[in-house]
Formats: structure tokens, sequence, C-alpha cells
């Protein structure tokens, strides 16, 4: 049950409406990944201001300042700058397209500009409920 009322919730229509959002006919369609609303959205509902949402893009352009930033939010005491360094060093990239994968060239044109099309709703509406125009991820 839960499923289909977040089906419905991010198609923002029939339950038929939001099947792009899983495939049993395709394991590796996940655009549900990217859609990030609903879930921020209930989880502000519940922790309110004591919830800090950073981007993957963001931590991973500027690690120790999120880091620093996310010790703040915290309220721990932050490890000194060179131990910083090395744990970012040493971190290692989950996120990353494998080496196999990255001689197959970029994504066609089309496929961005559908996924574009695709997540903007959702980017909008989620940088507005953050009040953070960084969410709107302009490819």
């Amino acid at each position: 049950k839960q499923w289909y009322q977040r089906r419905v919730r991010v198609s923002g229509g029939t339950p038929t409406e939001g099947v792009l959002l899983r495939s049993n006919n395709n394991p590796t369609l996940r655009l549900n990944l990217g859609v990030y609303l609903p879930f921020i959205s209930d989880w502000l509902a519940v922790f309110g201001d004591n919830l800090l949402v950073v981007s993957l893009e963001d931590y991973s352009r500027y690690p120790i300042p999120n880091l620093l930033r996310i010790y703040s939010f915290l309220h721990v005491s932050t490890p000194d700058q060179d131990s910083l360094k090395e744990f970012v060093e040493n971190s290692k990239r989950k996120n990353e397209r494998p080496k196999s994968e990255q001689s197959k060239g970029d994504m066609l044109r089309e496929t961005r500009r559908l996924l574009e099309e695709f997540y903007s709703p959702y980017n909008v509406e989620l940088a507005r409920l953050l009040n953070d125009t960084r969410f709107l991820y302009k490819y």
C-alpha cells in the first residue's frame, strides 16, 4: 500500500501514470531514485529543522566545506584539517561511472533532454521546499 501511495504522489496522477518509477520488465529503470521531493517532504514534516539536505554534487565538489557544515549542524567536534583531508583523499567514490562504461561515450542529447524534462518539475518543487536554488540542477 505504501508503494501504491508513493507512486501516486510522485507521479501526480493515477497509479498507472506512476509506472515509470518502477518497472518489473526493466530492473535497471530506476527513475524513482532521482525523485527526492516526496521523501524529503515527508522527512521535513517529521524532523523539521533537524534535517540537513546536502546534494551529492555539492559534497563531491566541495567535500571539506560540506563536512564542516555537517559537523556544525550536528553540533559535534570538528576533526583537524589534516584528518579531514586524509578522510576525503581515502574515501572511495561510489557514484562514479565504471571505467568499462566510460568508453561508451556520453549520454545522448535526446536522453539527457528527456531526463531533464522528467525530473524538472520535482526539482523545481524541491528547490522551493528547501528554499535553495542549487536543487534546480541546471545541466
